[in-house]
């Protein structure tokens, strides 16, 4: 992530020339540290997949995202988790977040998981 700061987040760093910045109207655009992001919450809409049935799931985040964690449940009517439901691909845009072709389980990405870390590309909004 991107972020624009102001003199008060630059007053007392050296500049690229090494000179301490002291005043004056100047901004920089540098990378957010990890620790100053947030931790935001994108719903995934519960979707009934026929069995043996293909389904398209699409979100579209009202401000810019970017996933760290993906957390998917499988349940049947009574609520009981289920096996064998997989992941043919997962993409930002037109991008697919998969280093290669292929299928993923589900369980993957079970909300117990350690596993289910991922870094996808920056999401745009809508």
């Amino acid at each position: 992530m991107r972020e624009i700061v102001g003199n008060d987040g630059l007053i007392g760093m050296e500049d690229i020339s090494g000179n301490m910045i002291t005043s004056g109207k100047r901004y920089e655009v540098r990378n957010k540290q990890p620790d100053e992001w947030r931790r935001q919450v994108l719903p995934v809409p519960a979707t009934v997949v026929p069995a043996n049935g293909v389904a398209q799931v699409q979100v579209q985040p009202q401000r810019l995202f970017k996933g760290k964690r993906l957390s998917l449940t499988q349940t049947d009517g009574a609520g009981a988790f289920v096996t064998g439901c997989r992941i043919a691909d997962l993409k930002i845009g037109q991008n697919s977040q998969f280093v290669a072709a292929g299928n993923q389980p589900v369980e993957c990405y079970k909300p117990e998981a350690v596993s289910s870390y991922v870094d996808l590309d920056d999401a745009d909004i809508g």
